[in-house]
């Protein structure tokens, strides 16, 4: 089977999974808003990002090695070797996992203190302990799910996710509904990522079953032939480099300095207005990403050019974005409003801004991937440390005096600052970007034509008028999109790649470079 039908079998359970995971985040959020304080839930936004950033330390990026490495290993040595490569990743997460639970317990108090939890208030060693297990079960079921829909199993990943967020809403309702904290409701969270991890780990055993396998104790070091672990470390270094570059620049030290300077609560608010715009934007791009990660590495073994694919992905990620932004830009305001209540209405028109400002990441993901598959994404590490010193330099100088708008500010900042260095290394290290310039006017002036639902927000508030007015820009939209012709012959196909089994991925051309 090639790398595109593998590719458009896998690409509807994928969005399947990301639609679980949507739906189960939306609803625990709702839930948890309503039930604790706004400090509480400040509280537990903070904690959340402080885990994103303890997963890349216990993690170091090895899950996502797995997208480089286990297609070389499975095609040259077997399957066992498939799931040899899991469990040496597993063992390695393992001993970092170690660490990073003596760093978060020994300083975890001291951190929350910092950033504005009070001891009176909250009983912040509980706190700490319950964000290492959800730490520990997070890494364990993003390195086995990841391994997973590396070989293209993305059924397996979408029952597991199904599990996951059936167990998680249940878990967080009853804990709510007693009238626990915020440790119970991170407990909670953990257990359904526990669950989901171990039901994944028993079927890849099962799949990954050969009688063609060498001993046990000869398995890593036949493995260590084709993936050496110091190869996949070098590799991993460089995911965390920019892993972190991407916590910091888009989301993470923000919350921190929100919380710090203008209390919890504000945290907590600021992390809702940047978050589900964000959710939204990154739905289907992160939901197809490992999957073509893997396709681009096949690409590259087989000698063939990743340009003709960046501008397809390109294509597909402006189709998707930009209408996205547009609407969230119209309504995102309303819509939080209506999920959390009218508490999160003050600072919901930051929702709005952070939606266009979501759509211009969304570039850089086709880029990346290839850097990555092509062994060139440690040169960007000095781009990345840039990119932290200017964000942090901002976060200092705008979120004091100006709360969620200097946040929103700093990130807009820092992207217009490094985004042109980062675009311009890293067309000449790929040769060029093959961004499709002419679809991206197209596309952006086929969604002004959304804006023309404006004006029913004066007219018509409430729940009614935002049902409305997300009708009328969205016949707008399509409209447009018809007039201009948006969705031609190709994205059609890559379109119809998304929604139904059974589909290819369009192949790149064969051009050997």
């Amino acid at each position: 089977m090639t790398t595109g039908q593998n590719i458009g079998r896998a690409a509807p359970w994928t969005l399947l999974t990301r639609l679980v995971t949507l739906t189960a985040t939306v609803t625990t959020s709702a839930w948890i808003y309503r039930g604790l304080s706004e400090e509480s839930f400040g509280l537990l936004s903070v904690c959340r990002n402080a885990i994103l950033l303890l997963i890349l330390i216990c993690g170091f990026g090895l899950e996502r090695t797995l997208t480089r490495y286990l297609p070389e290993a499975r095609t040259k040595l077997g399957d066992w070797a498939a799931f040899a490569l899991v469990k040496r990743t597993l063992l390695v997460q393992l001993g970092l996992m170690v660490l990073g639970a003596g760093i978060a317990i020994w300083f975890g108090q001291d951190f929350f203190k910092l950033v504005g939890a009070k001891e009176n208030q909250f009983n912040l060693e509980p706190v700490t302990w319950t964000v290492v297990g959800l730490t520990a079960a997070m890494v364990f079921f993003q390195t086995i799910s990841t391994a997973t829909i590396s070989e293209f199993r993305t059924k397996s990943v979408a029952v597991a996710t199904t599990l996951r967020g059936v167990v998680w809403i249940g878990a967080t309702i009853v804990v709510l509904h007693v009238g626990w904290q915020v440790p119970a409701v991170v407990l909670a969270e953990a257990g359904a990522f526990l669950l989901g991890g171990t039901w994944l780990w028993y079927a890849a055993k099962e799949t990954h079953r050969n009688d063609d396998a060498p001993r046990r104790h000869q398995r890593f070091a036949a493995l260590s032939t084709v993936v050496p672990l110091r190869k996949q470390l070098l590799y991993s270094s460089a995911v965390v480099a920019d892993g972190i570059v991407a916590l910091v620049v888009q989301r993470q030290s923000e919350v921190f300095f929100v919380a710090r300077y203008h209390g919890l609560e504000i945290a907590g608010a600021y992390d809702l207005v940047y978050a589900y715009p964000q959710l939204a934007m990154e739905l289907i791009p992160l939901a197809m990403a490992p999957m073509v990660t893997a396709g681009f590495s096949e690409m590259v073994a087989k000698g063939q050019t990743l340009h003709d694919a960046m501008r397809r992905y390109f294509t597909l990620l402006l189709v998707l974005a930009l209408p996205l932004a547009t609407l969230g830009f119209c309504w995102a305001d309303r819509l939080l409003v209506l999920l959390f209540g009218p508490t999160i209405e003050p600072h919901a028109a930051v929702a709005r801004a952070f939606s266009l400002l979501h759509a211009f990441p969304l570039v850089f993901i086709p880029i990346s991937t290839a850097l990555f598959v092509r062994d060139k994404s440690p040169w960007f590490l000095p781009l990345g440390v840039l990119s932290v010193v200017v964000n942090i330099g901002l976060d200092v100088l705008l979120i004091p005096p100006y709360g969620l708008w200097g946040a929103f500010g700093a990130v807009f900042c820092t992207l217009t600052i490094v985004s042109p260095i980062t675009l311009s290394l890293a067309s000449r290290m790929l040769g060029g970007l093959a961004f499709p310039w002419k679809k991206l006017v197209k596309t952006a002036a086929a969604c002004l034509f959304a804006l023309g639902g404006l004006p029913l927000r004066f007219l018509l508030p409430g729940t009614l008028g935002l049902v409305i007015g997300l009708v009328v820009s969205l016949g707008l939209l399509a409209i447009g999109f018809r007039w201009l012709n948006i969705i031609g012959a190709e994205e059609k196909q890559m379109l119809a790649m998304v929604k139904r089994k059974n589909r290819t991925w369009p192949e790149a051309d064969d051009t050997r470079r």
